[in-house]
């Protein structure tokens, strides 16, 4: 019983079936004969019902296998037709000189180029100038991949001169001939997300701007402010031209929080 527990399902059949159409090739004809004897007439309507009985359980074996098999290739082709209906997702095949050799037609959507304008085409075709040496970089370390797997993102540029980012992981493929061989990478248009990075870094960088500004632009005229109050707070030791020159700093430290502060609410804007 565990030795049944551990086959699989189209193992499992098949070792019924044979064991089956074992045993009723061995004693079928006995039963017949036991039961039958002379009887013509009897040996052929057992016959009849014997071929037909085995054509059933036939019939029932292979719908079971078939069914099966077809289920497991339909989630297959739900999974594929998930992958490639995804606009942001594809494989793409190229060899050990940087040669795309196939590609998905999800590339559309991301390069603008179709599978056909980009087979045999080298990977530069789809990069901008600026971005070929950190490809040829990237590359050289997948060809020294030697079977492991690899990952790296690459920036490209669309057929309208959109720069696009992608990122490829994939594994290198088992098939080698005269000295070549090819790589299978999946890719995915992340270009929102490096955009998004990009938002979220720029905004924190304006998040330290104005922490900076809070810490010493603000500070400054506030500190001004608070040492000139202190002093009207006692006016005996003040002359009257000392109360005027005091009051004309007190503006100017006004001035200069107010500036200070309205910078501030403008920069505060600007990140959100």
């Amino acid at each position: 019983m565990n030795i049944l527990k551990r086959l699989k399902q189209p193992e499992l059949i098949c070792f019924f079936y044979l064991g089956w159409g074992v045993l009723w090739i061995l004693f079928s004809d006995k039963i017949a004969l036991r039961f039958f004897g002379d009887d013509i007439t009897g040996l052929a309507k057992f016959q009849l019902y014997k071929g037909v009985s085995y054509v059933v359980v036939t019939a029932i074996f292979l719908y079971v296998l078939i069914k099966n098999l077809f289920n497991h290739v339909n989630n297959r082709n739900q999974d594929l037709e998930l992958l490639f209906s995804n606009p942001n997702l594809g494989i793409i095949k190229f060899d050990n000189t940087g040669i795309i050799q196939q590609v998905t037609g999800n590339i559309v959507g991301i390069s603008g180029y179709s599978p056909q304008e980009l087979n045999g085409k080298p990977f530069e075709f789809l990069v901008a100038d600026e971005f070929k040496e950190e490809l040829e970089l990237e590359l050289s370390k997948v060809f020294q991949s030697k079977g492991t797997g690899f990952i790296f993102k690459l920036c490209i540029q669309s057929k309208t001169k959109e720069d696009r980012c992608i990122q490829l992981f994939g594994t290198r493929s088992q098939e080698e001939k005269k000295g070549k061989y090819s790589f299978v990478a999946g890719f995915q248009d992340i270009t929102e997300n490096v955009r998004f990075l990009e938002k979220l870094e720029t905004q924190n960088m304006q998040m330290r701007e104005i922490a900076f500004a809070q810490s010493h632009l603000v500070r400054a005229p506030l500190a001004r402010i608070l040492g000139i109050t202190e002093l009207f707070d006692d006016e005996t030791f003040l002359s009257e031209d000392e109360m005027k020159e005091l009051t004309k700093y007190l503006k100017v430290s006004g001035n200069e929080l107010d500036t200070a502060l309205k910078s501030i609410s403008k920069k505060m804007e600007e990140v959100q």
